[in-house]
């Protein structure tokens, strides 16, 4: 693996696993204090981050369409979770820092990945590149923290004092991660291909999806508003998918 230019790394690569690293710690603190539907709706506006970040870094143009396919989505959004959410403070800053450091991760991976692209000598495979490369600081990020918070339950933990629970963990953490490479390889191929934008875009079908989860699983209710919500939500993805595929045709 060819090494990057040191400010290339340090730029980009290490400002990217940082963003991870707070990303993931920001996100799971905030579900300590907020429900799930509460926390979709937060995560939802970071579509509006994501446009602002993408076009004060020159990957968008801005455009009446854009904010248009923005207002939609997070307004749908919000409309379809609403009447469920407990508002607590602490775990809306959280979640909100984490939407915030999240868009922007996304889109400095949008920079890392061009700048590999102008960059002579960059490797063939430059999604796995980027893997290889923000990885290290993701970790170094998020070891501190997990050492600080739970160190001193490992040692008394019965999954560390059982072999077979132990074994167990080891498994299941190892299936974890592979299924997580894979969705992180499968996210960042879609960053190289289209861009962070879009990425935020297809997300918020899952945001959608996560809703009416919470309704088959959970037996949350769905009131007319909500329903409204998620037409509009997905009007405004479908928007986008027209908008963009219209804008690849004109080119």
């Amino acid at each position: 693996m060819i090494e990057l230019p040191t400010s290339i790394d340090w730029k980009l690569a290490v400002p990217i696993g940082v963003c991870t690293a707070l990303d993931i710690m920001l996100s799971n603190m905030s579900l300590f204090y907020i429900t799930v539907t509460f926390y979709t709706i937060v995560k939802s506006g970071g579509n509006v981050w994501n446009l602002l970040f993408s076009i004060s870094l020159g990957h968008q143009r801005p455009s009446w369409p854009l904010v248009a396919v923005i207002v939609l989505i997070s307004s749908g959004i919000g409309l379809a979770s609403y009447g469920s959410a407990h508002f607590v403070l602490h775990g809306f800053v959280l979640v909100l820092a984490a939407s915030v450091i999240g868009t922007l991760r996304w889109v400095l991976t949008q920079s890392l990945l061009q700048s590999m692209e102008d960059n002579y000598g960059a490797p063939r495979n430059k999604v796995l590149a980027v893997v290889y490369y923000v990885s290290p600081a993701s970790a170094l990020g998020l070891l501190p923290i997990a050492l600080f918070t739970e160190a001193s339950d490992y040692t008394s933990s019965r999954f560390l004092l059982d072999l077979q629970l132990l074994m167990m963990s080891l498994f299941f953490i190892f299936i974890s991660g592979c299924l997580a490479f894979v969705l992180i390889f499968i996210e960042i191929s879609l960053v190289k291909k289209t861009s962070a934008l879009s990425l935020g875009i297809a997300g918020s079908f899952k945001d959608v999806t996560q809703v009416l989860l919470a309704v088959f699983i959970f037996g949350d209710e769905l009131i007319a508003i909500n329903v409204f919500g998620l037409v509009v939500a997905t009007c405004g993805v479908l928007f986008y998918t027209f908008t963009h595929s219209k804008q690849s045709s004109d080119v």
